[in-house]
């Protein structure tokens, strides 16, 4: 059994509410997803001592309390829903609410043995394009693997077509994105 020396926060995030449970005490509260919401939750959390929070990426609906708890101090572990997942399966906890959902963030968020630096607010402005970046990517790998499935030429035009556009798309955005990144690099320096 792993013995944990700090006390841990997890929350379930929605776009309306934060539901909050802390480990080990396993007490709990919720707050609106709002920057008084955000003052609310960063208190309660110093009076319970808590050194790390962990939350899953949801959407952007988690942006906002990051920003908060980074400002206010907190360790905040940004953490993908598969790995929420794949640890609910592995200690066997599927029931799904949202305060039972908290709680097993927070038993996961203990788990981890590092936590990810906060990344350079200058690059922030540039997660979404990257993000688009990364999608138009996958959209591209499975137009190619569509493609080979076809054999009738018209289709396979239309189809090659479509994987010509997103490949011009994929490299526009990177040059538009490089060009971003010298911008603000070079406006620090």
């Amino acid at each position: 059994m792993v013995q944990h020396s700090i006390c841990v926060a997890g929350i379930d995030i929605g776009k309306q509410a934060l539901d909050i449970a802390c480990h080990p005490s396993g007490l709990a509260m919720r707050v609106d997803n709002t920057p008084a919401g955000h003052r609310v939750l960063a208190d309660w959390l110093v009076a319970q001592r808590v050194d790390r929070v962990g939350l899953e990426a949801s959407g952007g609906y988690e942006r906002g309390v990051v920003t908060a708890l980074r400002e206010a101090g907190f360790e905040v572990a940004v953490l993908q829903p598969r790995q929420v997942r794949a640890f609910a399966l592995f200690r066997l906890k599927l029931a799904k609410n949202d305060r039972l959902d908290a709680a097993l963030i927070a038993r996961c968020t203990a788990e981890l043995d590092d936590v990810r630096a906060a990344p350079d607010p200058r690059l922030a402005p540039l997660a979404e394009h990257l993000r688009l970046i990364e999608q138009l990517e996958a959209d591209l790998a499975r137009a190619r693997t569509r493609a080979e499935a076809y054999h009738t030429p018209r289709l396979k035009r239309a189809l090659a077509r479509e994987s010509d556009r997103l490949e011009r798309r994929v490299k526009t955005e990177l040059l538009l994105l490089g060009k971003a990144v010298t911008a603000i690099t070079s406006r620090s320096a």
